[in-house]
């Protein structure tokens, strides 16, 4: 979805925040309200959405914050941002959760002489972004967004031709959603996105993977995918019978594949005893 000029990507909606901002939510409210008391933390993270925006400008200011997260201190790097210059790494700063953080981005091209703008553009305009798209990575934590300031420059969303063409959607476990990585962007789903050169969606639920009713019909209703990964089974173990997994694995796996028969589904899933699938 776009505001104000921005996309916000991995974003299905925004919700005003107290002392202003709008948080970034990956997960509908009707759809975040139906999880376990876990999950309703847990899909209030912005873990994968991105801010994205192109502009001309050589200095810009991103006023941002986060909520102190539930998890910690067992999440390490929780606060964590990460800055793209299109396909190329920018810069890694820290939040300090419930405070408005002030980040200032220099074009990297004035940051370093001879460098990014120096790259032939077949180097700096891969087949995954366009060089000129400033991308702002947020981990496992509430973001929420006050301004993107330009200095007068204008911004705009980036175009479809500078991104990628296609977009790989996860649903799992913390480890889809990206825990413990030695750097977010490093978390399996991202790096597999990356190397399929497509867009990561990511729907991961930590600790809270249980394949309710209403999260299978709201990821397979959704249109906007082109893959999608089901990582199941490690948040049931304990919780749920061998039945009651199959009765809701079941039922998310054929809504996704009656509803998008063309694309492809990758299931990960555990079996007991070092088993493997018969089929």
């Amino acid at each position: 979805m776009n505001y104000e000029n921005t996309e916000l990507h991995n974003t299905v909606g925004i919700e005003p925040a107290a002392g202003g901002g709008v948080h970034l939510r990956r997960y509908p409210k009707a759809v975040r309200e139906c999880l376990s008391p876990l999950g309703r933390m847990v899909s209030q993270e912005s873990a994968g959405c991105e801010l994205r925006f192109v502009t001309e400008a050589e200095s810009i200011r991103v006023a941002v914050s986060s909520l102190p997260s539930p998890l910690a201190p067992y999440e390490l790097h929780n606060q964590d941002l990460f800055v793209f210059r299109g396909d190329f790494f920018h810069s890694h700063l820290r939040l300090d959760p419930g405070k408005v953080n002030h980040i200032h981005l220099v074009d990297i091209g004035g940051a370093v002489e001879s460098g990014f703008l120096g790259l032939k553009p077949e180097v700096r305009d891969t087949d995954y972004f366009a060089h000129n798209v400033w991308r702002i990575l947020f981990g496992r934590y509430a973001a929420v967004l006050h301004e993107v300031d330009t200095y007068g420059y204008p911004t705009r969303p980036p175009t479809a031709d500078e991104k990628p063409k296609q977009r790989l959607l996860c649903y799992g476990s913390s480890i889809t959603n990206g825990a413990s990585p030695t750097l977010y962007h490093l978390c399996y789903a991202q790096v597999a996105a990356r190397l399929l050169k497509a867009d990561c969606l990511n729907q991961g639920l930590s600790g809270s993977c249980h394949c309710e009713k209403e999260v299978a019909d709201y990821l397979a209703g959704r249109d906007d995918w082109d893959m999608i990964s089901l990582e199941l089974g490690i948040n049931m173990r304990g919780e749920f019978t061998p039945e009651e997994f199959q009765e809701r694995s079941r039922y998310l796996v054929e809504q996704v594949i009656s509803k998008h028969p063309d694309k492809p589904v990758f299931l990960i899933t555990i079996f007991p005893n070092g088993q493997s699938p018969r089929n």
